[in-house]
């Protein structure tokens, strides 16, 4: 779901809690650590590897977050359950207030592109999703929302402090969330047509991935045995129906882009291998018709232009991550930068990377906040 994640601090956090092997950690590290992450990041300070290992090692994690990030194979299967949505040092019996506000227009947007929201990563701190149906924008007391592209419903995530309140799915219109105890949506994303999720399970060397139906509450869970990048980060394909992951030596080092299938058993072959020898971030590098795909040239960033059939680069994009991409149309994109003063932008870019002339500066509500998803608006 965040694919606006900070995704240095889940490397960091997850490799630590691999170090546990099952015994129990101090208390609230996860909450802490993940509030930790996203202040340093808004100071700018997450800069090395060793200053998150230090704010990791300075921080403590809850252990029944641990043990579901370690074990999902030992998780009960799905059920639903309805509660009120839960809020912020609220008194027995009272529920909770939804915060609805609106900016100029309705919603912030460039290129056919809206600010889709924010998830805060920080259990301290609302995340904010956009309710296109109100015009308005709507601040939730979890770390992590995304609102799926086919409709209001909103998948969600917390600490995980309140038992079996670690994710869910949240109808704005009556404040219920219907909670899953199979799967945690931290790393979830919305299939194009917003009828399926898929998880990540950021666990190496080899990945699985989860498809999560948002109506049954099912989860099908798959494995593939090819190394793959970092944490091994899998997204959807632009047909909407397979997943892609950056496939690698046992090194690390980028061997191509493997297509898997999601209608096949729980351990699917790769149907294809595209020749971008490069680190894929998100669903949205890919152009509308697929022929280019931004990537990371190296693990932590240097995003170029691939052209998808030959792997060929074609250009350098402005920027520092692959993952602030957006595509206008098949020969324009989007990404993410900061001005002198700290506030953030979208601007446009043709493939060979020169500027447009399109840019917009973010409204002051997301100004300071790190990289804004956008999603497509209409």
């Amino acid at each position: 779901m965040s694919r606006d994640n900070d995704r240095e601090f889940e490397i960091v956090l997850r490799e630590t809690l691999e170090g546990f092997d099952g015994t129990q950690p101090p208390v609230e590290l996860a909450s802490r650590a993940l509030g930790q992450s996203r202040r340093i990041r808004r100071a700018r300070r997450l800069a090395t590897g060793a200053a998150l290992l230090a704010a990791v090692a300075a921080c403590v994690v809850p252990y029944k977050l641990m043990q579901e990030m370690k074990a999902p194979q030992q998780r009960p299967a799905a059920t639903s359950q309805a509660t009120s949505l839960p809020g912020p040092a609220l008194s027995p019996g009272t529920g909770p207030q939804l915060d609805r506000f609106q900016i100029e227009d309705g919603a912030w947007e460039i290129g056919g592109w809206r600010a889709a929201g924010w998830s805060s990563d920080d259990p301290a701190q609302n995340s904010i999703v956009y309710l296109p149906a109100e015009k308005s924008y709507l601040r939730v007391p979890y770390m992590g929302a995304r609102r799926s592209p086919a409709g209001s419903e909103i998948a969600v995530y917390g600490s995980g402090a309140r038992p079996g309140e670690l994710s869910g799915f949240l109808d704005p219109a009556t404040s219920q969330v219907r909670w899953m105890s199979s799967t945690a949506l931290m790393d979830a994303t919305w299939s194009p047509d917003g009828k399926r999720l898929l998880v990540s399970s950021l666990r190496g060397p080899t990945g699985t991935f989860s498809i999560v139906d948002p109506v049954t509450l099912e989860s099908r869970q798959f494995k593939v045995t090819v190394p793959c990048a970092r944490l091994c980060r899998f997204f959807w394909h632009p047909n909407g129906r397979d997943v892609v992951v950056t496939a690698t030596t046992p090194s690390r080092e980028p061997l191509g882009i493997d297509v898997f299938p999601t209608d096949q058993g729980p351990e699917p072959k790769a149907k294809t291998r595209l020749p971008v020898k490069a680190y894929v971030e998100d669903g949205t590098a890919w152009s509308p018709d697929g022929k280019y795909v931004v990537a990371n040239s190296e693990p932590d960033g240097k995003p170029m232009v691939y052209e998808v059939a030959t792997g060929s680069p074609v250009a350098a994009v402005p920027g520092q991550k692959a993952l602030t991409t957006y595509w206008i149309d098949n020969a324009t994109y989007l990404t993410f930068s900061r001005n002198d003063d700290g506030h953030g932008r979208y601007t446009a870019h043709r493939v060979d990377g020169t500027p447009t002339g399109l840019s917009k500066v973010l409204p002051a509500e997301f100004a300071w906040l790190s990289p804004v998803p956008l999603e497509k608006a209409g």
